[in-house]
């Protein structure tokens, strides 16, 4: 319910807005009240704050997502290296129950539609398929590649469990940096049981099927404020009030669009 219906989306970065705290009682205000939604550290942290209210056993760890399948660079190093550590780029909530340990990831657009059970072997999530790997430090999460505009694979360091001020740092660094993916192109991205919704600068991507034998892909350009703004509102749930930074945000992703 949460994936369906709260964004994965990071517009604060494009539109100059400093790095908002990782409370979680922040980001619940924001997605209850706001009408936005957020990026990994804010999602998964309040997540894993409301899951633990409503009595579950949860813990968050470290992880690093990766883009290229040839990228080997994530790992054990993470909980070893400050080198490694830098790299530091994804919040991963597991929560314990008695069949098991379970991912439990609201903060990764469009990935896993529902909760994904931590043991090697493949999982079918129509129309998608990933593979779980057992490694030294963790878990090794595969996505589908059918998706092919999303990320290769993330690496998840079990032990030991940390807090929400792990995240701090990396959190500020990926919402400032020069060389941070996050103040590139413009990316929103939700995810139903069957469909991923990506508005990506000004091409909307549909990704959906019954199967991962009989996948859609279906491309939509907007290129009006006002048809880019009514998919974001009606696709995405999410209202900027500010009328002058809407009109900043398009026209930063249009140039994008056009460039």
């Amino acid at each position: 319910a949460h994936i369906e219906r709260v964004s994965y989306e990071y517009l604060d970065i494009p539109m100059g807005v400093p790095p908002s705290s990782l409370d979680p009682r922040h980001t619940a205000s924001r997605v209850a009240y706001q009408q936005r939604g957020g990026w990994c550290f804010q999602l998964c942290g309040a997540f894993a704050s409301l899951l633990t209210t409503l009595g579950f056993r949860v813990t968050m760890h470290r992880a690093t997502v990766r883009h290229s399948p040839d990228d080997n660079g994530a790992g054990a190093p993470v909980a070893h290296s400050p080198a490694a550590l830098a790299q530091l780029n994804h919040l991963a909530v597991c929560v314990h129950l008695k069949e098991g340990r379970f991912l439990a990831d609201v903060g990764l657009g469009d990935y896993a539609h529902g909760a994904l059970k931590l043991e090697a072997g493949e999982a079918i999530a129509q129309p998608f398929k990933y593979a779980v790997e057992e490694t030294e430090f963790g878990f090794r999460l595969q996505h589908d590649p059918i998706n092919g505009r999303g990320f290769a694979y993330f690496d998840m360091v079990m032990d030991p469990p940390v807090t929400m001020a792990a995240f701090e740092e990396a959190h500020h660094r990926l919402s400032t940096a020069r060389d941070s993916p996050f103040v590139g192109p413009v990316a929103v991205i939700r995810r139903t049981a069957d469909t991923v919704y990506l508005l990506k600068r000004c091409t909307l991507t549909e990704i959906s099927g019954a199967t991962a034998d009989d996948v859609t892909v279906d491309e939509t350009v907007l290129d009006s404020e006002q048809q880019w703004w009514r998919c974001m509102h009606e696709v995405f749930h999410i209202h900027i009030p500010d009328g002058a930074a809407r009109a900043a945000l398009f026209q930063r992703c249009y140039a994008d669009h056009l460039a």
